[in-house]
């Protein structure tokens, strides 16, 4: 690493997307995390403005083996003056080779690449924190029904922190043709820092299904679910 310029190379969490969340329980759009052995390489002409370009060998065959085709992507990140306000936007060249792996249990491997698309606004304030973010393929996978085909979802969250030490966060967030994820889910989160170094959070969310698409493990149509989380962490 040097002034402007940083090169990353090994196993890491792959620079598509933030994922910002205030809760233990991961945002919908957590979808678009991917973790691979890649090469980062960021440029930085000034403090407000980074600039990063990634290269990773991630595509999937059917049975869920790397085929040694290459991803691409990049993106940048815009940071103000006062640091209160941060915006971001990233391209991954092919969405198949996420974590998600909605692609791996097709009889067949995927046609061609879909692109995918990030972006996202982090607004800091005393005792305020806004963040709002969106992941979405750009184009259709064209071996997925045409109800989950063209993946996206959506999460904004408001953090109060009225004290030092406790944190209570709201999340709204969406999704369409994310398979098996609610069409909308809300909630409210609350962490606690109980020690030097331990937080305890707890969470809770409702979720609201697409008509006809979902059911649960009765073959039953699912419409809500309600989910209570429940985490300690501790750091060292």
């Amino acid at each position: 690493e040097t002034d402007q310029w940083s090169m990353k190379v090994g196993r890491e969490e792959i620079g598509f997307g933030e994922h910002f969340s205030h809760f233990a329980t991961g945002p919908l759009l957590e979808f678009g995390e991917t973790r691979a052995d890649a090469i980062t390489l960021g440029y930085k002409p000034s403090q407000h403005l980074e600039l990063f370009t990634f290269v990773f060998n991630g595509n999937i065959d059917k049975n869920d083996q790397a085929n040694g085709e290459l991803n691409i992507g990049g993106g940048l990140e815009w940071i103000s003056e006062e640091e209160g306000l941060t915006l971001g936007i990233s391209y991954l060249s092919d969405l198949a080779v996420t974590d998600a792996l909605f692609l791996s249990e097709q009889e067949t491997p995927a046609q061609k690449q879909a692109g995918a698309l990030s972006a996202y606004v982090l607004l800091v304030f005393e005792q305020h924190e806004i963040t709002g973010e969106i992941v979405t393929a750009l184009e259709k996978f064209d071996q997925l029904d045409p109800e989950i085909d063209q993946p996206m979802a959506w999460n904004l969250e408001l953090a109060w922190m009225p004290a030092p030490k406790w944190q209570l966060a709201f999340r709204i967030e969406g999704s369409s043709e994310l398979d098996d994820a609610p069409k909308r889910q809300y909630g409210v989160g609350s962490s606690w820092l109980i020690g030097s170094n331990t937080h305890l959070s707890i969470d809770y969310l409702r979720g609201e299904y697409p008509h006809g698409l979902v059911e649960d493990d009765d073959e039953n149509e699912l419409k809500s679910t309600q989910s209570f989380a429940i985490q300690l962490s501790v750091g060292f």
